[in-house]
């Protein structure tokens, strides 16, 4: 960089305005995150209810799902076993 170009960087910096806080700007951003955090508080109690809700509600086990897994295990079992009796009859000719 040559010594003109730092003086015109210079002189361009010297010449921008200098920021400063904007009280109405700063209350609005206020504003909108308490009403982010308002919303945020109140989702969160109306889960906390029903989350307590269900918590008080009687969870009764299923009776279908161990039949559901054990009628899949048979069924693969016998697959499996007929795939090794392919194979056997198969590798014996």
């Amino acid at each position: 960089m040559t010594p003109d170009a730092a003086d015109v960087s210079i002189g361009e910096l010297q010449r921008l305005a200098v920021l400063e806080p904007d009280a109405a700007r700063a209350a609005r951003t206020r504003a909108r995150c308490q009403a982010a955090l308002a919303r945020q508080r109140a989702g969160h109690a109306g889960r906390a209810a029903r989350t307590a809700a269900v918590e008080r509600t009687e969870a009764v086990a299923s009776r279908q799902s161990p039949v559901a897994i054990g009628g899949c295990c048979l069924l693969c079992a016998a697959y499996v076993g007929e795939l090794v009796v392919t194979v056997v009859r198969l590798l014996s000719r």
